[in-house]
């Protein structure tokens, strides 16, 4: 008997004449149109270039000076520039008038009018001062308008008596400070002030400025561990006496209060989060990750943070090696070579593969070089981002702002490719033994090239630096490349990389004029422009596909028979 199979349904005819559409497909080929892009992100910071000429700051010299008074000034000042102005004749026709703001307005006074000096005279002689303070800034009006430079008589005598009158002493050697023979005894006048009045935060600051003034980092020490003083202190007066006077173990209370005033300012902060979003979302995106909670997307997220307190005992052996080893920036190309290739380069390196050493076993037993290389460039994008914040502190907000466009990928490709090439010696430690100490020396060697170069305002200079900069770059991407899977990707990385880039200089451009007016913010921009143009071409022609290269056509399986 014969079985009569029943009819099989026929396929569905193709019809190649109709559009296939949707967003996901439109998706596709809109992010790897380069018109499409390039448009985009010129719409992109031409909105920021908008809100940056509309919001620029209207004084920008203002935040200069107020930008290096805070990074190189004792707290609330070393001089009286930042006193309050006090008018004369307000204060003394006060039912009573305060002798400290009756001092502060005389100090402003004309004392070369000599119509002046009487009226002034004759005005504290009528005011309802109290006759000890009426005396006091007599005497003191005497002294300013003797043109003599030093204190007067009158001035001395209720300075040096057994119960001197408060703030005599202090203006005694407001007198001598300004001379450097004199600056000795004004100290002493100084101390015998804050003996009449323990508080006086001005007199304590003039010590304090002295003792700076002349280098004098013994004397300094000493006032620091005096709670009176500790407080005046900024963070970085206080690293450089532990510095000068070798204090290593004193050095780390000042470094980690650095690290935290580089999160009180609001511009590096939004800067730093913007560059870090689209730093890590290429880097989920070269990860190719199964789901939500696939190993790569989470890792990332402790491996930035991790690469941020990296910056610490870098600082540190900057410190160390300046002290101890004489590496110091000269300004000397030669010298400067060594400075940036057996210090700078050899240091960060060292602490970023540091801070990923607590990744290795795990990735180690994972076996897969793809998690591997973007989880240790994300330790090197989390330095990166607290690097940022520090070049704000500074005070070289050019060069800080410009670093956010490249300085970002360059230690995230160094620490990448210094990770991989640790695991893969480890896979293979008897095949591959070599391979990550060499891997690291030229890595290392390369950073410090990049920052001895770019150091030299010269145009062959920069085109160098440029070349190690590609080179890294074109190195990771290669690594990158080959260990992608053959999945293609949905947006093409290309795309992410230039829109979240240009969000970023749209960013900078809308911060820095709002800081210091938008020719600034312009020249920043220009700062970066040439090595951040090269990066996004090399990318997108390198990895027009998505990442992923070009795999061999495979014959057909009739032809393998």
């Amino acid at each position: 008997m014969q079985l009569v199979e029943p009819d099989s349904p026929k396929p569905p005819e193709v019809v190649r004449t109709a559009e296939i559409t949707g967003w996901r497909i439109r998706l596709y080929y809109w992010t790897r149109n380069p018109h499409i892009l390039i448009w985009s992100a010129a719409i992109i910071i031409g909105v920021g270039a908008l809100l940056g000429w509309q919001s620029q700051a209207k004084d920008p010299q203002a935040a200069f000076v107020e930008m290096f008074r805070k990074a190189f000034g004792f707290r609330k000042g070393m001089t009286d520039e930042d006193a309050q102005q006090v008018s004369l004749p307000e204060e003394l026709l006060k039912p009573a008038p305060q002798i400290e703001r009756v001092i502060t307005a005389l100090k402003g006074r004309d004392t070369f009018d000599s119509g002046a000096i009487t009226d002034v005279t004759d005005a504290v002689r009528k005011s309802r001062l109290a006759p000890a303070d009426k005396s006091l800034a007599l005497a003191y009006w005497d002294s300013l308008a003797s043109h003599l430079g030093e204190p007067g008589a009158d001035l001395l005598f209720l300075a040096i008596q057994a119960r001197p009158m408060p703030f005599a002493n202090e203006l005694v050697g407001d007198f001598y400070i300004t001379k450097q023979q004199t600056t000795a005894r004004a100290l002493q006048y100084y101390e015998r002030e804050l003996a009449v009045r323990p508080a006086a935060e001005t007199v304590r600051q003039r010590i304090l400025a002295t003792y700076y003034q002349k280098k004098d980092f013994a004397g300094l020490g000493k006032l620091a561990k005096d709670p009176g003083y500790e407080k005046l202190l900024t963070p970085a007066i206080s690293l450089e006496i532990a510095m000068r006077q070798r204090d290593w173990a004193g050095l780390w209370p000042p470094l980690l209060a650095l690290q935290k005033e580089n999160f009180t300012q609001h511009t590096p902060v939004i800067l730093s989060c913007v560059a870090g979003a689209v730093w890590l979302l290429l880097a989920w995106q070269m990860g190719q990750p199964k789901g939500l909670f696939s190993f790569i997307i989470w890792a990332p997220l402790v491996a930035i943070p991790l690469g941020a307190a990296s910056t610490l005992p870098v600082l540190f052996l900057d410190v160390y090696q300046s002290e101890s080893w004489g590496l110091k920036h000269t300004g000397l190309f030669f010298q400067d070579c060594l400075f940036f290739i057996a210090g700078v380069g050899v240091r960060e390196e060292f602490c970023k593969l540091l801070f990923f050493l607590p990744f290795v076993p795990i990735l180690l037993a994972r076996k897969n070089r793809l998690e591997t290389i973007i989880i240790a460039g994300c330790v090197g994008l989390g330095f990166a981002v607290e690097e940022n914040l520090s070049y704000f502190r500074q005070g070289d907000p050019s060069s800080a702002f410009a670093r956010f466009l490249t300085a970002n990928f360059f230690h995230f490709a160094a620490t990448g490719i210094i990770g991989l090439a640790l695991c893969d010696t480890l896979w293979n430690l008897r095949g591959k033994w070599w391979k990550f100490p060499a891997t690291y020396a030229v890595v290392a060697t390369a950073h410090g090239f990049y920052d001895a170069f770019l150091s030299v305002p010269a145009y062959l200079f920069v085109a160098l630096g440029l070349s190690c900069f590609i080179l890294l770059s074109l190195k990771f991407f290669r690594e990158v490349a080959r260990e992608r899977g053959a999945a293609t990707d949905q947006i093409f990385p290309a795309a992410t990389l230039i829109l979240g880039l240009a969000a970023l200089v749209a960013t900078i451009l809308v911060c820095a004029s709002r800081e210091y007016g938008f020719e600034f913010a312009l020249n920043a921009i220009l700062g970066g422009a040439l090595s951040l143009i090269i990066f996004i071409y090399m990318f997108y022609i390198l990895f027009r596909d998505g990442l992923q290269e070009d795999a061999p056509i495979s014959a057909p399986v009739s032809d393998l028979h």
